[in-house]
């Protein structure tokens, strides 16, 4: 028997793969022939044409003949070309200039506006650079027009620094002798009503209006007004508060020594005596503002302008006190008013600088400013008495504090300082508007209050009358401080 040899499948598996890859390569170039056959217009380029265009033109080709001896031509289109619909288009033309809108050249700052930190205002300055209209005009990069005005309005919440008052009441307690009751000095007299009356916080406002002079917001006339809630303090006593309730003063015919008038003595007098004080202050000013410098997201400006201010304060001491029977002045009543009015009137040149901070939402305002000019201070003294006893009444122009040798209207005028610095943090609530909270504070240097044209040295009423007390101007620093909530408009 003939032995047959049969393949191995490694051999078997390479001749599978030749065939397979003959096959391929025959295909292939069957493929590319009829391929370069056809492309008749292989190479040539047909642009669109418009919706209303001709007909693509046809183009006649030859061919070869399936025989020798016959020749026909053969006539094949040419691909249409693609049809496109022509549509209307705005010409928009940008500003001259190759560093237009170009973030952080030449002058524009990183926002896209134009930076001054190189000197000058507006697009025409040379400092400007290659900014465009839209990069110089900051309310632009906000997609609306600029607005001419832009202000302010807040509530405040305010300090200020209290009436230093003389001691205006004492008392003392049962079984004092009569002679050192309610005697400033003595060990069983306690004041009332006497020192630094701070009072409490009172209510006001600010109020700011301003108009930009020219489109790039370079300059700009701002007024400013603010004014604080009277600050009133009020306060009785009366034979339920203490057995002794007196007025301690300094007795001008002992040489000023320490004494007291009784308004309430056990079996000698009956009565009450009040104190009261009000105090109110309002001012503004009118400013120039002048762009300084900005970048960054924000600015600085500088401002000078004309600031005026009023200070007002009162002091009202009424005492009545009548007499019981068996002491010494039965049936007498007296009823006696000393009135102290202090005003203080500041005109004065200011000037300062005022900041601006923009990141995001948020919003940091600053503005610090000295004014300098003249404190008119004004000292209205006025008194008086109303002595009764049998149903007779005998009025008198004068007090107990307020005499002849004080009562009537002086004046006097000096050089004040006032400084002012304000803080505030802004939040925007839709475009050009912020919800603002700050704190602020002013100083008036020179300032005139009740207790500073008060003199304590005068007589008892029975004693003839002295050159005291005197017409006298103390002057002290009136500071005013607030914390503030408002809104602002920006643009």
């Amino acid at each position: 028997m003939a032995n047959i040899q049969t393949s191995s499948p490694r051999n078997l598996a390479f001749a599978s793969l030749t065939w397979v890859m003959c096959v391929a390569i025959l295909f292939s170039a069957v493929a590319t022939a009829q391929t370069r056959q056809r492309e008749v217009t292989r190479g040539t380029y047909n642009p669109p044409v418009l919706e209303s265009g001709t007909a693509a033109p046809t183009k006649v080709l030859s061919s070869p003949a399936p025989n020798a001896g016959s020749s026909r031509a053969k006539v094949r289109p040419e691909p249409q070309p693609e049809v496109v619909r022509q549509v209307d288009y705005e010409v928009i033309e940008l500003s001259e200039g190759p560093a237009a809108f170009e973030m952080g050249s030449g002058y524009c700052d990183s926002a896209g506006y134009c930076d001054s930190m190189g000197g000058g205002c507006g697009c025409g300055s040379p400092a400007c650079g290659g900014c465009g209209p839209a990069a110089c005009n900051p309310c632009f990069g906000y997609g609306m027009p600029c607005q001419r005005f832009f202000g302010s309005l807040e509530y405040s919440m305010y300090w200020r620094r209290g009436q230093t008052l003389p001691p205006l009441i004492t008392t003392s307690p049962a079984g004092t002798a009569t002679d050192v009751a309610g005697v400033l000095g003595q060990t069983s007299t306690t004041t009332l009503v006497g020192g630094l009356n701070r009072g409490e916080m009172t209510s006001g406002g600010r109020a700011q209006l301003g108009l930009w002079m020219d489109d790039f917001q370079c300059r700009s006339i701002l007024v400013r007004f603010w004014a604080i809630g009277d600050e009133t303090f009020n306060y009785t006593a009366d034979q339920s508060t203490a057995a002794f309730v007196a007025v301690p003063f300094n007795n001008a015919a002992l040489n000023n020594q320490a004494d007291a008038f009784l308004i309430v003595e056990p079996g000698q007098a009956t009565g009450s005596v009040n104190v009261q004080t009000r105090s109110e202050a309002y001012g503004g000013d009118a400013l120039l503002r002048q762009k300084w410098r900005t970048g960054l997201g924000g600015r600085v400006d500088a401002f000078w302008g004309y600031q005026t201010a009023r200070i007002n304060e009162q002091l009202t001491l009424s005492i009545d006190s009548e007499g019981l029977d068996g002491g010494t002045r039965p049936g007498q009543r007296l009823q006696i008013t000393d009135s102290f009015d202090a005003k203080n009137e500041f005109h004065g040149a200011t000037f300062g600088f005022d900041s601006f901070y923009r990141e995001g939402p948020w919003s940091w305002t600053m503005l610090t400013k000295i004014g300098f000019g003249s404190m008119h201070r004004e000292a209205a003294i006025r008194g008086n008495t109303i002595r009764s006893s049998g149903g007779l009444e005998f009025p008198s122009s004068e007090g107990f504090f307020a005499r002849n040798s004080n009562i009537g209207d002086t004046s006097s005028s000096k050089f004040s300082v006032a400084p002012e610095f304000d803080l505030k943090l802004g939040y925007t609530v839709r475009p050009g508007l912020d919800m603002t909270i700050g704190y602020s504070f002013q100083l008036f240097t020179n300032v005139v209050q009740p207790s500073g044209i008060f003199d304590t040295s005068t007589t008892d009423l029975a004693t003839v009358p002295t050159n005291h007390p005197s017409v006298q101007f103390e002057d002290t620093s009136y500071w005013i401080q607030a914390l503030n909530f408002g809104l602002a408009w920006n643009y």
